[in-house]
């Protein structure tokens, strides 16, 4: 855990950062889930709802370019924003060609992605604020508390090795 805050010192991400970030990746979730339920219940032979929805898409792809520099910040989630974003431009296709079925199998995988990406960002965002990065003793006593942890979790894990092998099978 500590490894981590020194990690988001280095990359100066600020709590409020990633608050913000995370209201707009569920708002983005969100609009996605509606959209989702308004595909599935769109008739297939209607083009002019599908091109609706199909731009209805275009708007959340185009929406999640703007959480990207932020994400980008956290380990991981570059990586689920850009499979929503492909995943996002599939299904505004399939919506464009009138494949209803299609479009809503992307909308589930940038629905998702979505998902992932904000279980990311609560768990970014349940971590201790990080210590001042220009303050190499605060990181110095980081590292040696993380190394102690590490210690400490040694111990443990030999332990349970211990009690595993002496007990009854």
């Amino acid at each position: 855990m500590k490894m981590v805050t020194i990690q988001r010192a280095a990359q100066g991400l600020k709590p409020l950062d990633t608050a913000s970030t995370l209201e707009q990746v569920r708002n983005l979730l969100h609009e996605q889930q509606a959209l989702a339920d308004e595909t599935r219940g769109a008739d297939p032979q209607d083009q002019n709802a599908l091109d609706q929805l199909s731009r209805q898409q275009n708007d959340i792809h185009q929406q999640m370019g703007d959480v990207k520099s932020p994400v980008a910040r956290v380990a991981g989630g570059e990586q689920l924003l850009e499979q929503a974003q492909a995943a996002a431009m599939q299904a505004e296709g399939k919506l464009f060609e009138g494949e209803r079925d299609a479009a809503l199998e992307q909308q589930q995988e940038v629905i998702g992605n979505l998902s992932q990406l904000e279980d990311l960002l609560e768990a970014a965002e349940s971590m201790p604020a990080p210590s001042d990065p220009n303050d190499p003793l605060a990181s110095l006593n980081e590292l040696e508390q993380l190394g102690q942890n590490l210690d400490e979790l040694a111990e443990q894990q030999e332990q349970v090795l211990a009690d595993t092998a002496t007990a009854p099978q």
